[in-house]
Order: structure tokens, then sequence, then C-alpha cells
């Protein structure tokens, strides 16, 4: 019985390494390497003829580069929620423009990226290997040999590590000074070389104070390390299921645990579950607002749920919380294109972005959960999203290995 139910939230996972094996990505070149003197341009251009939301088929521009090639962005209105009704259609959404393009090869799809503190760096993890690009003009600093797929990257706080967790079970933590000492050598060694779950690795983040690192796994476990050394500082069991996603709260003191269809928030210093929040369905991707007044999670079946994780079931509270549901992504149900991998925050609370199986990274206000638009650019499933610390950019990645990054008009 536990066999059937871990396969019950890792067979996104199964499908993101097969995928891989068999090139579900469109052919593309060879990203430039990094000694050979290329630098992506990320200059304004109206004169260059838009683009359908293929790109990645068919395309000349040069793999490993970024283009401002202007592109629709459309929008369509499928929200409901718990308690409210649907909103009119958004028609055209102009706050969202594509700045850039970053395309990978052949088989590297992308499964995670993060943005450094000072948002300079935006770092990408593509089919084995971990990419470091420059913000200012999107030139690849650097790139890394990890080995393995890596569904989870973070930097800390301080922007002085960088942490990885990848599909071998390992999480390695390098020092950001060393990543980019020296970006002729992709060779660098990492710190620490974890070995953190037997059956793969989910998701890694750092508490807000930067003193913990926590790990998920496919084992049902979730570990604490000490950044200082590097050694465990907490084991947590997760529950019946793998653990695909893990969220601190901005407070630093709570950690929310993803786990079948619960969410459990556990204080980091005792260990102990604070409260516990339970969905219709399984859940798969986590965050909290930047205030830490919502929390948010994604599932298996195209919905994104959001709660006030004050009402989390414990004592003296007696039911669990009831979430505002939005409802917009279209993946066939029952398949992977019905996950949504991933949900971010912008900065400022106001909106949130979700990337899903079916291909589309879609907006929402919050709290409202009105629906705001849809970027349907990438052709396969989308990975991952996240905002850059202003505000101002907004990156998502996908199974077709393609990164875009967004301008966003505050």
């Amino acid at each position: 019985m536990c066999k059937k139910k871990l396969f019950v939230t890792l067979w996104p996972l199964l499908i993101v390494s097969l995928a891989a094996c068999v090139g579900v990505t469109p052919t593309l070149e060879k990203p430039h390497a990094v000694d050979d003197g290329t630098s992506i341009s990320l200059q304004p251009s109206q004169t260059e003829p838009a683009v359908s939301g293929d790109l990645a088929a068919g395309s000349d521009i040069p793999a490993g580069s970024a283009t401002n090639i202007p592109k629709e962005v459309s929008g369509t209105q499928t929200t409901t929620s718990a308690t409210l009704p649907p909103e009119k259609p958004t028609p055209h959404d102009d706050s969202f423009q594509p700045a850039s393009i970053i395309k990978f090869s052949p088989g590297e799809i992308v499964t995670a990226l993060v943005w450094s503190p000072d948002g300079s760096v935006l770092a990408v993890a593509a089919g084995d290997k971990l990419y470091l690009y420059d913000a200012q003009n999107f030139g690849r600093l650097g790139n890394i040999q990890v080995g393995s797929l890596t569904h989870s990257l973070a930097f800390s706080p301080a922007g002085d590590l960088l942490a990885a967790g990848s599909r071998d079970g390992l999480v390695r933590v390098w020092m950001y000074e060393d990543l980019i000492s020296d970006p002729k050598d992709p060779g660098v060694g990492p710190l620490w070389v974890l070995e953190a779950h037997k059956k793969g690795v989910n998701s890694v983040a750092f508490s807000v104070h930067g003193k913990y690192l926590a790990s998920g796994g496919n084992d049902a476990v979730v570990r604490l390390w000490d950044t200082e050394t590097g050694a465990v500082a907490g084991t947590l069991i997760g529950g019946t299921y793998a653990v695909p996603a893990i969220a601190f709260d901005p407070s630093g003191v709570l950690l929310a645990i993803v786990n079948g269809d619960v969410i459990r928030l556990r204080d980091i210093e005792t260990q102990q579950i604070w409260g516990t929040i339970r969905a219709p369905t399984h859940l798969y991707g986590i965050t909290y607002s930047p205030d830490g007044s919502k929390l948010v999670s994604s599932d298996i079946n195209n919905n994104i749920y959001l709660w006030d994780p004050e009402r989390a079931y414990r004592s003296g509270v007696e039911v669990y919380p009831e979430p505002l549901i939005l409802r917009g992504h279209a993946g066939r149900e029952n398949t992977y294109q019905a996950l949504v991998w991933d949900v971010a925050f912008h900065p400022g609370g106001a909106w949130l972005a979700s990337a899903g199986g079916d291909g589309t990274v879609r907006m929402w206000d919050i709290p409202s959960g009105t629906f705001i638009n849809t970027i349907s650019d990438h052709s396969a499933g989308v990975t991952s999203v996240a905002f850059n610390p202003e505000g101002s950019r907004l990156a998502s990645g996908g199974l077709d290995g393609i990164v875009y990054v967004w301008e966003v008009d505050q």
C-alpha cells in the first residue's frame, strides 16, 4: 500500500525523467560555450516579426541566445472560486511583455529556476546541468555539470550559497563566489554534497534568516541542514507520501510540508506540528505570500488553493480552513498535463503566477483570486516560475527546453 501511495505523488517526476530520455523538447542547436565570447543581447527591437507560441520549432534564433521578439499574451477567463463568481474575460493585458528567450539543447528540459537575492543572476537547471545568467544582458556566466535532473534550486537569503536538489538523492551546495570567480571553469566543486534522500530530492529551501536549509524527498522525509556546517539539524517525517514541495514562512518560524492532500505546518525549532491543512486533491507546489498572510498550493488536477494559514487545524481550531480555489489551467485530467508544477508570488504580494502542465503561465490577482491573463508561449508543460526581487521581471521555464523572461509593468 505504501508503494502505491508513494507512486501517486511520484508520477509527475517520472514523467519528467521519461521526457528527458525520449527527447520531448524540439530539435535545437547546442547553447553557445561559455568562453566563445558571445554576448547575449537584450536590446529593444520593433522591427523583428512576431512569432507564435511554437517558437521552439523551426525557429532560426540561435540556441543559447536571448531575443526580445514581441509576442501576444493571450487572456482567457476560465476562473471560478469557492467564494467568487467568474470574472469577465480580460482582453489583452500589456502588463507582461517578453524581454528575452534562453533556449537549450535537445533533452535539456528546464526543471527549476531561481533569481539571486539581489536580482543580478538567474540560475537555471536544464537537463543534468546548472546554468548561471547575467540578468543585465543574459550572457552566460557559467555552467556546472550536476549529472542528474535537478528539481529545485534555492539561494540563501544572503546570496552566498546556492543549493540544488536532484533526482540522484543528493543536495549540492555551492559558494556563489566560487561559481562566478572563473566563468571558463565548468568544474567548480560544491561546498557540500549532502546525501539527503534515498529516492530523490524534490524541493530545497532556505529559512528566512539563513540558519537552515531544508530538503524534501521521495522517501517521505524532510531534513533540516545547518548552513554553517552542512550537518543534519533535524529529520521530519513528512507523512505517508513523497514530499513534492516545502516552504518556509516569512517569519522563519514554520515550515510548510506538502504530503498527499495534506499540508503540515511544523515549528522549526521544536519540529512539532503547529497546524494542518487538508485539500480536496493531492497537492504538488507551495508558496507563502511575502507577508505570510496567505499560503498557496497547487495540485495535480489543474487547481490552485489559497488558504489563510492562521486558520490551520490545531488545538483551539475546530475545523480545517476552506480554501479559495483558482481554476483556469486546462490540462487533460488525470495526466501530467493537469499538473500545476509551480506557484510564485510577486514581491508586492498582489499577484500570483502559476506554471501549468497545459503549457501556460497564468496570472492571478490576490487576495481576490481574480484571473488576470494567460501567457501561452511555451510549447510544452511549464515547470517553474519566479519573479525577480524587484518584481520587474517574471521568468518561466518548461519541458520545451526554453526559459522566457517577461518584463512586468508595475
